[in-house]
């Protein structure tokens, strides 16, 4: 069969049941959070790599990540970061939302711990906190760099001369982030695999025949675990994805961030005219009213305000 129409050939009933029940609905979700993601680096990048830098501080200090050899907690920048108290990274999210996030004004953040059969995981909530925590352990094991490019205008300046008074700076994320963000890494919707590899390993008297076999179902369920696991993290809280996907052009997730870093409706309106405008590319009739409701519709499907129950 068609692997569009129907189940391959290949795969086991109950894979196949686990596919049709998740389906490819996070496609949509995932695509709007890179998009919200790519924003808020662009418009805010030092506040979120102060998240970021925090959330390594935490891993580290309670040893969920292990200490390793260029990240020193006890010298460098990570020293002087102040966690103001935060015991764990919800603590230090919802610290870090209090300082720079305006809209909305309580802050959603939690975690809940889920059982994957002997396997526990925590799960963050909101998306975004999962996001940043992901690129935080990516930074510690090396995997990512959290470089900053720095350039600036009125020069031109040579590398060693002192930056003029009335340069503008321009901080933008390294490419190496960019395609960290894009390649869709902070998902973890492969599921739990930590010991994975070692249950494909060949017993000392197993068949081939029951090696096998044995692969193909452990493999089978940790792929099942795994659209499960991506299910209650990437929609957490819980919000119906169903409908028309989001347009991109009329900008739902930039419009988030610049209402969630302070600028007022009227601003938002003037500085994104382009996307608010109507099929036939005229002005809205009431602009500041579709920004609210783009601005709480994003929120809600990206957790940063509860589901509203309609």
């Amino acid at each position: 069969m068609s692997e569009k129409k129907g189940k391959p050939d290949f795969w086991r009933d109950s894979l196949w049941d686990a596919y049709k029940f998740y389906g490819e609905a996070d496609v949509r979700y995932v695509q709007s959070c890179n998009r919200f993601l790519l924003k808020i680096f662009e418009q805010h990048l030092s506040e979120t790599v102060d998240l970021i830098l925090k959330l390594m501080t935490v891993l580290v200090r309670n040893g969920d990540v292990k200490m390793p050899r260029h990240f020193d907690i006890t010298t460098g920048l990570p020293s002087l970061l102040d966690l103001e108290g935060a015991k764990d990274e919800v603590g230090v999210y919802r610290n870090w939302y209090a300082k720079h996030v305006t809209w909305p004004k309580d802050c959603v953040a939690g975690k809940e711990t889920e059982k994957f059969g002997s396997i526990s995981h925590d799960v963050f909530s909101p998306w975004f906190l999962t996001a940043c925590r992901q690129l935080a352990i990516g930074v510690l094991a090396r995997n990512v760099s959290l470089e900053v490019d720095v350039s600036a205008t009125g020069g031109p300046c040579e590398v060693d001369e002192p930056i003029p008074e009335d340069a503008k700076l321009t901080l933008t994320i390294s490419r190496d982030v960019e395609d960290y963000l894009k390649s869709g890494a902070w998902r973890i919707d492969e599921g739990p695999t930590e010991n994975c590899y070692t249950e494909l390993r060949r017993l000392p008297e197993e068949s081939r025949r029951d090696y096998i076999n044995r692969v193909q179902n452990t493999v089978d369920v940790h792929l099942i675990n795994g659209m499960a696991l991506a299910d209650r993290i990437a929609r957490h809280p819980k919000v119906s994805l169903q409908g028309r996907p989001l347009d991109p052009t009329k900008k739902h997730e930039e419009m988030l961030v610049r209402r969630m870093f302070g600028e007022s409706i009227p601003i938002i309106a003037r500085a994104m005219n382009d996307a608010l405008l109507d099929e036939q590319k005229r002005p809205l009739e009431w602009p500041k009213r579709v920004i609210r409701k783009r601005t709480t519709r994003i929120a809600e499907r990206l957790g940063f305000l509860p589901p509203s129950e309609d």
